[in-house]
């Protein structure tokens, strides 16, 4: 019975995670990816999803927009970001855990029909030149 309950219930969650988000979804948020998500995206998900890093990048708006569903899925599920720290034990100054502010942003943006917002709003690029100058091989260790 346990694990029948504990399989309906990750169902449910999984329903739940992926529901809201569809590809004609009418914006209903204030909150934009060109003032409040690039901002988080940028501290916390860049050093792992930027051109030539470990993952698919995410530094633009189209490539965040694309695998919304997929990004939604992996916060609400604690997936992502990982958890390279053992929590409890003091702060970590590279911990790139999302508060819980940064989650409800970012699934508020999520959500709410991910719009892409002005983009005199958005911040410079943030890992565009050191990414460039490694992929240059002008950057040394």
């Amino acid at each position: 019975m346990k694990v029948l309950c504990a399989t309906f219930a990750g169902a449910v969650v999984l329903a739940v995670a992926l529901a809201p988000l569809e590809a004609a979804d009418p914006v209903s948020t204030s909150v934009s990816f060109n003032r409040e998500v690039i901002r988080i995206i940028q501290r916390k998900c860049e050093p792992c999803h930027s051109p030539g890093a470990l993952a698919m990048s995410l530094i633009d708006y189209q490539s965040v927009r694309n695998w919304g569903r997929a990004i939604r899925e992996e916060l609400v599920e604690h997936r992502m970001p990982p958890a390279i720290v053992a929590r409890g034990y003091g702060r970590y100054e590279t911990d790139p855990s999302l508060n819980a502010r940064e989650m409800a942003t970012f699934l508020m943006w999520l959500d709410g029909g991910m719009p892409r917002g002005d983009e005199a709003d958005r911040p410079p690029t943030a890992v565009a030149a050191d990414v460039a100058d490694d992929l240059d091989g002008r950057t040394s260790m």
